[in-house]
């Protein structure tokens, strides 16, 4: 199932748009770092190319690494397909310099994923470090490589983190608003994630 699927995924996901100021290319440098440590391990890119420039500079960043094969990069994708993408990953970054709220965050906490996001505009108001995420400096690719590190070497920790990153979303939304809005993010990922409560434990 999508848990199972989960458990075994080393998939490590960034979602937004792709501009200077969201810092995409500090995750491909950190990635960079733990690559050879993971060899299973991958990271997905999904955003639009809003600034080209930065788009071509961080695919060239890739290629500089030796990490095509490693580093998937994919066009801004609809509400449903992202959560599935989401349901699928073990980790998501956001690594922004600069960030308003940083919804995408409490998106992807709504899919049991722990987040590990820049202490920048929202993003500490929603990731509470070492309970549902971690935060790091702005641009410290040491910090978020370490950070990678340990998501990766302590799954079963992780996802006890993503469980309690899924509650602190549900709660956020419950007293907001636009709690409807966002009511197919839930949905999808719990089509995705399958027989959670009922799976067994694969560890």
């Amino acid at each position: 199932g999508a848990q199972r699927e989960r458990c075994e995924s080393q998939k490590i996901l960034y979602a937004g748009v792709l501009t200077y100021l969201k810092g995409a290319i500090h995750l491909v440098n950190a990635f960079a770092r733990i690559a050879r440590d993971f060899p299973q391990a991958e990271l997905v890119i999904i955003g639009h190319e809003k600034d080209k420039a930065y788009a071509i500079e961080l695919k060239a960043q890739v290629s500089k690494l030796g990490l095509e094969s490693r580093v998937q990069f994919i066009p801004q994708v609809e509400q449903q397909e992202l959560a599935k993408q989401m349901s699928r990953a073990s980790v998501f970054v956001l690594p922004s310099l600069s960030e308003g709220l940083g919804r995408v965050v409490i998106e992807a906490m709504a899919t049991g994923m722990p987040v590990i996001g820049s202490c920048v505009g929202g993003i500490p108001d929603l990731v509470r470090e070492g309970m549902n995420g971690f935060l790091v400096p702005p641009g410290d690719e040491d910090i978020l490589s370490q950070r990678l590190c340990w998501v990766l070497e302590h799954p079963t920790e992780a996802r006890e983190m993503g469980d309690r990153a899924r509650n602190f979303a549900e709660s956020f939304f419950s007293t907001e608003v636009y709690l409807r809005g966002y009511q197919q993010i839930f949905e999808a990922s719990q089509t995705y994630r399958g027989e959670l409560k009922r799976a067994p434990s694969t560890f």
